[in-house]
């Protein structure tokens, strides 16, 4: 599929090669590096500014992932957030013991 990035850009500074691209776009696939001459493969580490569709496409080229959390609004840590009107205890913002879960420890464990 065919994406418009609306222009992009390949600097190098020392051995760093950095994608700018000219509109948002989350980097899911490795073409989107690829077009410009940068191979992910040779890399040893790739950054990217993604969520988490990368993970299909990317995964298998580096083997580990690391997730950087960057203040903003789309941090994976919801503890940082603050909330409102919300119920009380609610996962995954507390420890919530599930009816379920309790009902399979007791059984466990007599």
């Amino acid at each position: 599929m065919k994406v418009n990035v609306k222009g992009a850009a390949h600097i190098r500074v020392g051995e760093l090669d950095i994608l700018l691209i000219g509109r948002p776009v989350s980097a899911n696939d490795p073409e989107l590096f690829r077009h410009i001459g940068i191979e992910p493969e040779t890399k040893k580490i790739i950054g990217l500014k993604a969520k988490n569709h990368f993970r299909a496409a990317f995964e298998p080229l580096v083997g580990s992932i690391i997730y950087v959390d960057a203040p903003g609004v789309a941090s994976n840590r919801l503890t940082t957030f603050k909330y409102q009107h919300i119920p009380k205890p609610i996962w995954p913002l507390q420890d919530v013991k599930y009816e379920s879960e309790k009902r399979r420890k007791e059984k466990w464990m007599h």
